[in-house]
């Protein structure tokens, strides 16, 4: 009886987090849509960032792909 409730809570958790990302996702692309509007571009261009921003961007990217792995 136990297992079938950690079943159904794993569940509920793996469909909260999917539902999570879609939602920002959505967020995300009407962010893009709203800025291309505003400055004729989607995002800002790679050499006018920050350092600091290009470490995070390429970060994150590198540790999801490190996720994907793992998991």
């Amino acid at each position: 009886m136990n297992m079938v409730v950690d079943l159904i809570l794993i569940g509920a958790a793996i469909v909260l987090y999917i539902s999570f990302e879609i939602g920002m996702m959505r967020f995300l692309i009407k962010g893009l849509k709203e800025n291309k509007v505003k400055t004729g571009r989607k995002a800002i261009p790679w050499s006018s960032m920050r350092p600091i921003q290009k470490t995070m961007i390429f970060g994150l990217y590198s540790i999801m792909i490190v996720f994907f792995f793992w998991l």
